[in-house]
């Protein structure tokens, strides 16, 4: 009796270890299949992410007309909206955040030229960056405040605003709570930069950046270059570079001239505008001893070859001839901390730096006529 209920009890300990991997293995198949499809789903979004991608036209160049410009703004913005759509949906596939990260960035990119250039839409962008600020997700809340603030700095900075106190301290907060990312400081380096603050406030702020963020971040570097750079003025200027045909340029070559280092992009307005006033400049006091080199912070070498011979643009160019997108900075760009064009460097006779950083030519003038004049 007592064997036939331990042999009854083996069995029914069989079944239920034999029902218990075979519900495990059922469980797995089903965890597989989910996230096979899950794979496949996020493969496909992907695709299609590429595919707008691969549409979106590049800038035209310097000699577009209106009509052309109109035609390429709508093209490009319809795109734009619609790889933020679709971005969105692959928000929902489960992907790691170093995955998504690059798209999660595109997605913010999308949505800050949106926001520029289809004024009449813009609290529908808002009211998605305020979505994405509310997120649990860390990396798209942190984007997306850093872009919300971005914006703030932009208007303020293109309607003659200033930052409030309360705007610094919120930034503040902000890149205190992201202290150990490799972007900590750069949002408060832009608001010092391009918030209309005054001296004293721009001094306190930078002092706070160099204390509070760590020295490797990127805003202690950014606050670092420009304290650097204002350090600069007095000192002998020295660089190599490329120009357009290939050969290198340096500036000891062109001691004993006033130079105007002249920094631009295609895709920079003002910068195409201010071209006819300084070959103004250059063609009025060049037997005097005026000497202008363009920086050009672009990608498009052959459009800038042709664009020279159609212009009559007589001074060299320096070039990066491998860089492949046109937010990029030349170097001498980033070795005085420029960030915004047109900039310019204003070296005297001996090759010391006189001036550094945004303005205009007409504002230049006076200086580089007093330069001239001296002995």
């Amino acid at each position: 009796m007592d064997k036939d209920i331990c042999m009854k009890s083996r069995a029914i300990r069989n079944v239920i270890i034999v029902a218990f991997f075979l519900g495990a293995l059922i469980t797995l198949r089903h965890f597989t299949v989910n996230a096979e499809m899950v794979l496949q789903n996020s493969k496909e979004v992907i695709e299609r992410i590429d595919q707008i991608t691969r549409l979106i036209p590049e800038r035209l160049g310097p000699d577009a007309t209106d009509q052309m410009w109109d035609d390429w703004n709508k093209q490009n913005h319809e795109l734009r909206k619609k790889r933020i759509d679709v971005i969105s949906e692959l928000e929902n596939c489960n992907l790691s955040d170093a995955q998504f990260k690059p798209y999660l960035i595109m997605k913010l990119d999308d949505i800050e030229d949106c926001f520029y250039h289809l004024r009449s839409l813009p609290n529908q962008y808002e009211s998605t960056l305020y979505d994405m600020m509310d997120d649990e997700n860390y990396l798209k809340k942190t984007l997306a405040t850093e872009l919300f603030w971005s914006l703030n700095i932009y208007h303020v900075n293109t309607h003659l605003m200033h930052l409030s106190e309360q705007d610094i301290r919120q930034i503040t907060d902000f890149e205190l709570s992201r202290k150990e990312q490799p972007e900590a400081g750069r949002l408060m380096a832009k608001a010092i930069r391009m918030g209309h603050l005054n001296q004293d406030t721009k001094v306190k702020w930078s002092t706070w950046v160099l204390e509070q963020m760590p020295i490797e971040s990127e805003g202690h570097q950014l606050i670092l270059t420009r304290n650097s750079t204002k350090a600069d003025i007095g000192k002998i200027v020295e660089y190599k570079g490329q120009d357009l045909d290939g050969n290198t340029l340096d500036l000891k070559d062109f001691r004993g001239n006033v130079v105007l280092v002249e920094y631009w992009a295609f895709w920079c307005g003002f910068c195409l505008e201010e071209i006819p006033q300084i070959k103004e400049v250059y063609h009025d006091y060049y037997d005097e001893g005026f000497r202008v080199i363009g920086v050009f912070n672009d990608y498009k070498i052959n459009e800038l070859k042709n664009y020279v011979k159609k212009k009559k643009i007589k001074w060299p160019q320096l070039v990066t001839p491998d860089v492949s997108k046109s937010s990029y900075f030349h170097p001498l760009a980033k070795q005085y901390g420029i960030l915004s064009l047109p900039s310019y460097l204003l070296i005297d006779r001996e090759g010391k730096l006189v001036r550094v950083g945004s303005s205009r030519i007409k504002d230049l003038k006076p200086v580089i006529m007093k330069l001239l004049n001296e002995e």
